[in-house]
């Protein structure tokens, strides 16, 4: 009776091409673009239930670059900006306008985003095409207060096409798939190296 067996540097091959695969998916949409949100939140200070308002923009502009090795696209996040008014129902109550900006020069995961700018820190994730989760954390009179916003893509970034309605380079960082030219690579060589005894 025939079997089909793999050598050694077969085994090695296929294990390269599984760890190819990322274990979860990228969401697959770059983080570039302008982002609106806007909502209110209940918070604890001090034992004492407050609400917090926030609403405002975020643009991030970012270079896109194109990698053969993994045949995507990689996006390196150059500059973030938010603006917005925020106001915390204390007594007094405390409103404030904010204008935070940073160059970044930081490659982007497809997955998290986060950044510190002037004591605030925002973390977004992007969950579809046009929706991301922002958490911002500031410190407002003296306190640090987390709230979670959902936040809407009101434009791509420049650098970024979406004439025909998923953008030029639709799919970037969208895990792993047997079609692509790396796949191809890695099993291949596995016609090559197998025997039959």
């Amino acid at each position: 009776m025939k079997r089909l067996a793999f050598s050694l540097p077969a085994l090695v091959l296929l294990f390269l091409f599984l760890s190819a695969c990322p274990a979860s998916a990228y969401s697959g949409y770059p983080l570039g673009g302008v982002w609106e949100y806007s909502g209110t939140v209940t918070v604890t200070i001090d034992g004492k239930q407050a609400v917090l308002r926030d609403s405002g923009r975020i643009t991030i502009d970012s270079g896109y670059s194109y990698d053969w090795w993994s045949d995507d696209f990689d996006e390196k996040i150059r500059t973030f900006g938010a603006k917005g008014t925020f106001s915390l129902s204390l007594s007094p109550e405390i409103r404030e306008d904010y204008n935070h900006f940073r160059q970044v020069y930081q490659w982007y995961n497809f997955r998290s985003f986060e950044i510190s700018v002037d004591d605030a820190l925002y973390f977004m994730e992007v969950t579809g095409r046009t929706r991301a989760d922002l958490k911002i954390t500031r410190t407002i009179g003296g306190r640090r207060v987390s709230a979670v916003f959902s936040a809407v893509r009101i434009r791509w970034d420049e650098d970024w096409d979406d004439d025909y309605g998923d953008g030029l380079f639709f799919g970037v960082g969208g895990g792993c798939s047997t079609g692509t030219r790396l796949s191809v690579f890695f099993l291949l060589p596995l016609l090559f190296l197998s025997r039959k005894k």
